[in-house]
Order: C-alpha cells, then structure tokens, then sequence
C-alpha cells in the first residue's frame, strides 16, 4: 500500500510536468498512445532525478579484513554495516550519533568529570559537607544528560 501511495503522489507530480495530450491519456486509459505512455515514463523518470536518496554504496572485503573488521566491532553493539558508515563519516569529519555503548561510558566519563571538578572546587573553598556532596551526587545523576549535552557542546566549540 505504501509503494501504492508514493506511485499516486508520483503520478500527481507527473501530471502537472506533463504536456496536455499525455495529462489526458493518463486520466483516461481507453486514450493512451505508445507515444502518450512514453512521454509519461519520460516524465516520470525525469521526476525521479529530481529526488535525491542516500546512496548506497557496497564493497568486498578479502578474509583477512573482513575478520580485522568484525574484531574491531566486537563487543561495540554495532553491525558491520553500522560500523562501516561511522568509519567512513567519521573519515570525512562529519558528526555521527554514538552507539549506546558509547553514549552510556561517555555520561559516565562526564558524570566523573563534573563531580571532581566540582568537589574539588568545594575543597579548595572549605564548603565541602556530607549535605553538599549528596546534593551534587544526586543532581550529577538525575541531570546526567543536561550535563553531557552541554559537555559535548563546549567540546565541540573548542574543536571548530
């Protein structure tokens, strides 16, 4: 039903790029030339063009590189596939999502980091107390991702 949809709104953008004679074959099927049928596959691959889809892009790998690669991946929760693209995004210096794995030990690095940084400073100014740790320790944890997002943007102006 969905392939259905998409020929119809295809079919509808087709109808206005159209010459009237192949408008009106299409609209009825009793009138339809080999002529009038060519200009609508002409229309509707120039149609086609216009529309850009990610691309798909495939490769061999001998056995050696194809077991270097799964090693490598081993353990991250990531399909060759997955794995493959962040390689290859990330070679051209593009940003990427981190995996789960990786999003999880990066809040904990972040939640590590802030509670240090923070607890030192309250050492430093004689304000450390068993209160004051709880109450860092239980907002390190309940606002752990207001923490990494604002970690990772510092991070990212210091990169550009």
């Amino acid at each position: 039903m969905a392939c259905r949809g998409l020929l119809m709104k295809t079919e509808d953008l087709i109808k206005n790029c159209l010459p009237q004679h192949a408008k009106h074959a299409l609209a009825n099927p009793a009138c339809r030339t080999s002529d009038s049928l060519n200009q609508l596959r002409e229309g509707e691959r120039s149609l086609r063009n216009t529309f850009h889809r990610p691309h798909t892009i495939s490769y061999r790998l001998s056995d050696e590189h194809y077991l270097k690669a799964i090693q490598e991946i081993d353990g991250t929760g990531l399909t060759i596939h997955e794995w493959c693209r962040r390689v290859v995004l990330d070679k051209l210096n593009q940003e990427y999502r981190l995996s789960k794995n990786e999003e999880l030990l990066f809040k904990q690095f972040v939640r590590s980091h802030y509670l240090l940084a923070n607890a030192i400073q309250l050492l430093a100014e004689d304000r450390l107390t068993p209160d004051e740790w709880k109450k860092l320790r239980t907002f390190a944890t309940e606002k752990i991702d207001i923490i990494a997002t604002r970690s990772l943007a510092q991070f990212s102006t210091l990169l550009h």
